[in-house]
């Protein structure tokens, strides 16, 4: 539910923390039923590549993605954070690989080139073990600027109901955060610096004109 709301709300959300889930629109039947459980995609079956599956989420709202924002920006996707138990019986360890490949595809952050893969998703750019718990591995995907879009975690002999760690997700969700504050002081210190100029430029302006 948590990856639909992602795909189909992404003016609404900024960022969400995924617990045991399946790629958006997995559990899309052949016949285009979503109403019922679907056994493929639960038994981690429904296989795709990491293209096919940004597609998907693209198609639930094909018109976002070429909206811009108040300020004229390409308006960005929610951040995603995916847990899954590798001992899932419920639903299939598989799904976690999918959700990684889904959400890197649509936020351009693919992970390492060339790194293969590390529990069933791509290599992310920074791997950390035993984080945020003994036996756990937390995969983060980042963009040139060093800045996290997925956080993959995978959480080794754990179950469908993996424990719900508020502090790991909360820190997540503070570093997001003070990421888009940074950006939004860069974006103001740059509007007054060419506000300054163009005040400057004025100013000659009206000195060489007397």
């Amino acid at each position: 539910m948590a990856n639909v709301l992602a795909a189909t709300y992404p003016q609404l959300i900024s960022a969400v923390s995924v617990y045991s889930g399946v790629p958006a629109g997995c559990f899309m039947s052949s016949s285009g039923g979503v109403a019922n459980w679907n056994n493929s995609c639960s038994g981690g079956n429904s296989r795709a590549t990491a293209q096919r599956w940004g597609d998907v989420t693209r198609e639930m709202f094909p018109e976002y993605d070429y909206q811009d924002d108040e300020e004229g920006k390409r308006r960005p996707r929610p951040r995603m954070q995916i847990w899954h138990g590798s001992s899932d019986g419920t639903v299939s360890p598989n799904n976690y690989g999918e959700q990684v490949k889904q959400w890197t595809n649509v936020l351009g952050v693919p992970g390492v080139e060339g790194g293969g893969m590390v529990n069933g998703a791509p290599k992310g750019n920074v791997e950390r073990k035993d984080y945020p718990a003994k036996g756990y591995t937390a995969s983060e995907y980042t963009d040139k600027e060093g800045v996290v879009w997925v956080e993959g975690i995978w959480a080794q002999g754990v179950g469908h109901s993996v424990p719900a760690n508020l502090s790991a997700s909360e820190a997540w969700a503070e570093e997001m955060m003070a990421e888009e504050m940074m950006a939004e002081e860069m974006m103001a210190e740059e509007m007054m610096a060419e506000e300054m100029m163009a005040e400057e430029m004025m100013a000659e302006e009206m000195n060489g004109g007397r």
